[in-house]
């Protein structure tokens, strides 16, 4: 097998859910001095160690991606501002919410560099920026990225698109953090209605009705959360994803609901 269709071929491993054969595939290829071969092996790798929950061979992978971009593109290369938002993403996987936000804010001052305030490259690295501030607890900082992300989507796609509803439903997790509960409610209604109207059956409709049915049950809206709990479940069953963690927990959510509900009515 020639390097190429080895590369392919472990393309179509990683796509195809086999990660840990991908991997070992890869692993003789990362080293290729062929920038079109080792690049892509290196980021493939990094991926499929992630998968199989390596996180620090992962982390070993994507540091020299980043490093081999660098050589290639130079040092401050929207390639290489990608490659270190992959590492901030590990790092905040890994519990180092602080080392994820320096990498984090260091990729964003490449992108405006690069691309200017309003291209999309750029919202993407601060949605990714907001979360690492939410995981510090820094929700005054986490909302202005969420907002200027959503601010470059909104103006390119539209409010009723895929991006916006992410960027609603991630406004609608701060508010509740900082108690602000109605205004998260709301939030997550408008991020549910994008995503249904949009994407229709799809795990990110299902998760943005489990996030509002939860949001109306801790406000005290019970008929109205169990509508929506009932209507993320129903949309995980069509998926086939009735199992999946998600859906186990909006459905313990929606038998906290029926009690509360019972309670109410007794």
């Amino acid at each position: 097998m020639t390097k190429k269709n080895a590369l392919e071929e472990g393309r179509r491993l990683l796509e195809a859910g086999q990660p840990e054969e991908a991997l070992a595939l890869l692993a003789d290829l990362v080293d290729e001095q062929d920038a079109a071969i080792g690049v892509p092996a290196l980021d493939m790798a990094a991926r499929a160690a992630h998968a199989l929950g390596r996180l620090e061979e992962a982390g070993t992978f994507f540091r020299r991606l980043r490093d081999r971009l660098k050589a290639l593109f130079g040092e401050r290369h929207p390639h290489v501002a990608a490659a270190q938002e992959n590492m901030a993403r590990l790092a905040q996987e890994q519990g180092r919410p602080d080392e994820a936000l320096t990498l984090g804010r260091e990729a964003l001052s490449m992108l405006l560099e690069a691309r200017g305030s309003d291209h999309e490259d750029v919202a993407r690295a601060r949605l990714n920026l907001s979360t690492h501030w939410y995981a510090l607890k820094h929700y005054d900082e986490a909302e202005q990225e969420v907002r200027e992300a959503m601010r470059i989507w909104e103006a390119r796609d539209g409010r009723r698109s895929r991006h916006v509803a992410t960027c609603l439903n991630n406004l609608g997790r701060l508010n509740e953090e900082r108690g602000e509960l109605r205004k998260g409610v709301q939030l997550h209604a408008e991020a549910a209605s994008i995503r249904r109207e949009v994407l229709g059956d799809d795990p990110e409709t299902a998760f943005s009705l489990g996030n509002l049915g939860v949001a109306q049950l801790v406000v005290g809206d019970f008929q109205d959360a169990f509508l929506s709990l009932g209507q993320a479940l129903t949309c995980y069953e069509r998926l086939g994803l009735q199992d999946s963690p998600d859906a186990l927990a909006y459905r313990t959510n929606l038998d906290i609901c029926l009690e509360m509900m019972a309670q109410h009515q007794a």
